[in-house]
């Protein structure tokens, strides 16, 4: 990913999260019914957000399945991204103080979390015990650091060439997604919330792998980062399994302390991170993500400009949605 693709990416993120400045206002209420202008919008916005999304999933399973991708001019995903932000400035613009319906904020927060996971390639009060752990551990050399980030791009199957090399400094990390996951979490349906939780458990563990084998980052402040999510009122075996995961990352969790010994007592701290990473494997892990927003996808309703596309619209028959789409269609005695 190019800085610039990675910027563009980043904007498109803020944008969502800001929902957008204003755009110059134009007067239509010569050509537009107010009552109706606002559906319309939403149905557009609608359309445009689902598109985007699902482009963005198309994208990354051709990725994981090794198919070739346009490498010139501007890509589906960032034509669908631009037209998705270009829609809601719009929508502001003509609906101003309106405020957007859960079903089409979620589906934003949707498209925004999946843009970061996807597209991130391309451009408590803690324990002393814990604190004194991470006193003996090595830093990862910049050797090791170079080694896993070849492996991990490999086995993700993302690959470097003269064109394009993966920028650690300018990547998007599983960290820096990791509050578009939790807002995710807050507003799914329940048909679903099984599943995103725990999705959101493995997230924390790949999140502070991730930081100790490509970024050298490691110790305490690490695993607060990654692992402060939660509420008192979270369930409870949701809790002990964030709160265990947790205490793998613990330097030597799983070997007893010994005192006499400190170099023989101590694994590695990066091989430990391997050997879980080993167990909890990142392309496994991603497609669990890409199968949960397939499935969150299935819980939404189509647009109603897909309907369209398909020759449907909710139970109408055929030559009801073909009459329909006759009254729709702009003529010359409209204009």
């Amino acid at each position: 990913m190019t800085s610039l693709q990675h910027n563009s990416i980043m904007q498109q993120t803020n944008a969502w999260r800001r929902a957008g400045a204003p755009l110059p206002v134009c007067n239509e209420a010569d050509v537009c019914d107010e009552e109706t202008r606002r559906d319309v919008d939403l149905m557009i916005l609608d359309y445009i957000v689902c598109a985007a999304l699902t482009s963005i999933l198309h994208e990354r399973i051709a990725d994981r399945e090794g198919a070739e991708q346009q490498q010139e001019g501007i890509h589906g995903c960032d034509r669908w991204l631009e037209i998705a932000e270009a829609t809601l400035h719009l929508f502001k613009t003509n609906n101003p103080g309106e405020t957007l319906s859960d079903d089409i904020k979620f589906k934003i927060k949707t498209l925004n979390f999946s843009n970061l996971f996807f597209r991130r390639f391309q451009e408590t009060t803690p324990a002393e015990e814990l604190d004194r752990a991470f006193e003996r551990v090595q830093p990862i050399s910049a050797s090791q650091i170079d080694e896993n980030r070849r492996t991990f791009l490999d086995h993700m199957a993302v690959r470097e060439t003269e064109e394009y090399e993966f920028d650690i400094e300018a990547s998007v990390t599983l960290c820096d997604i990791l509050p578009e996951l939790m807002e995710l979490c807050d507003s799914a349906p329940d048909a679903i919330s099984d599943d995103i939780c725990t999705i959101a458990v493995l997230f924390m563990l790949h999140a502070a792998i991730e930081q100790g084998l490509l970024y050298g980052r490691v110790g305490r402040e690490v695993l607060d980062e990654t692992f402060a999510w939660g509420n008192k009122d979270d369930d409870h075996s949701w809790t002990e399994t964030r709160d265990r995961h947790r205490l793998s990352l613990c330097p030597n969790a799983d070997e007893e302390d010994d005192d006499d010994d400190d170099d023989g007592a101590h694994e590695d701290y990066g091989e430990q991170l391997k050997r879980i990473i080993y167990e909890n494997p990142p392309f496994e892990f991603e497609e669990e993500v890409l199968n949960l927003i397939k499935t969150l996808q299935k819980t939404w309703d189509a647009p109603i400009l897909n309907q369209l596309e398909q020759g449907k619209l909710f139970s109408l028959g055929d030559d009801e949605v073909a009459a329909f789409k006759r009254r729709v269609v702009f003529n010359d005695s409209g204009s």
